[in-house]
């Protein structure tokens, strides 16, 4: 066991990866918010959805837009492919102006189609 400041053993492990992953958490609110922005632009299994128009509902809800982006509740792309989406994220690079948008696709199936949802 590693020892302590004060030359005792510690009785505190570091914190495993998967530890970490599962502490994670993204409140309802933005999940629900995601959820209907998908809703409002699904065509054919694709949807693009801005960030700032998650942010702007979110923050129309109370939800601090401080804790939005310092807490990592926009970081949704591991949720939603969880559920059958390919998601990708887009933001600007250096010397390039424009709005960041997350960009979900239905999963194909093994013959190559689209799932249909």
């Amino acid at each position: 066991m590693p020892e302590t400041v004060g030359g005792g053993e510690s009785r505190i492990e570091p914190i495993r990866p998967e530890e970490a992953a599962e502490a994670f958490h993204v409140p309802d609110e933005v999940i629900g918010v995601f959820n209907d922005l998908i809703t409002e632009g699904c065509v054919n299994g694709h949807v693009t959805v801005m960030q700032k128009d998650v942010v702007k509902r979110l923050v129309d809800m109370g939800v601090s837009r401080k804790d939005i982006f310092d807490k990592g509740w926009l970081n949704v792309e591991q949720l939603f492919e969880g559920a059958g989406w390919e998601v990708g994220y887009d933001r600007p690079g250096y010397n390039e102006s424009y709005e960041p948008s997350f960009t979900f696709r239905a999963r194909t199936t093994a013959s190559g189609r689209r799932r249909s949802y």
